[in-house]
């Protein structure tokens, strides 16, 4: 028997987020978690789900830049408790603002999978005074300055 391969059908890419949203729609509006996002829908988690085929309008509160208001189509239903809804009619303005806010909520999903603390430079600790080499009296050689005793330059 052979393995089953799942084909995927999206045609955007979805980023995993955690963003709160507002459904409102002829029956149960209210508030839910968005769990993925996409150029093309979202899936909310939910404990009840509107009926297949409902239209309405979400609206999806981004972190940093505020909320953004767009109409959807519930499409499925999952046992696990949520919905999913397609964003049949975005302009070409909404697909940009989307777009937009897709690219800083992948950079975030970056960014917080790798902490800051791994990119910071490690200074290495100076050795102390007693663990430092002892300097001869000389200057290094350094081009164009004469060799000379230390504190005795011509600078």
């Amino acid at each position: 028997m052979s393995p089953r391969v799942s084909v995927e059908r999206r045609k955007h890419p979805r980023v995993r987020v955690a963003l709160d949203g507002h459904w409102k729609a002829e029956s149960r509006p209210g508030f839910y978690h968005v769990a993925d996002l996409s150029l093309g829908g979202c899936f909310l988690h939910a404990h009840t789900q509107p009926a297949l085929g409902q239209t309405g309008t979400l609206t999806i509160y981004f972190k940093h830049d505020g909320p953004m208001v767009i109409d959807g189509e519930v499409i499925s239903e999952s046992r696990e408790g949520g919905f999913a809804l397609r964003f049949p009619h975005l302009t070409s303005s909404d697909e940009f603002q989307l777009g937009m806010q897709l690219e800083t909520l992948k950079f975030d999903e970056y960014v917080d999978h790798f902490p800051v603390s791994a990119y910071v430079w490690k200074t290495p600790k100076r050795p102390a005074a007693a663990e430092q080499p002892e300097m001869k009296g000389k200057r290094s050689d350094v081009p164009g300055k004469a060799k000379t005793p230390a504190g005795k330059g011509s600078d």
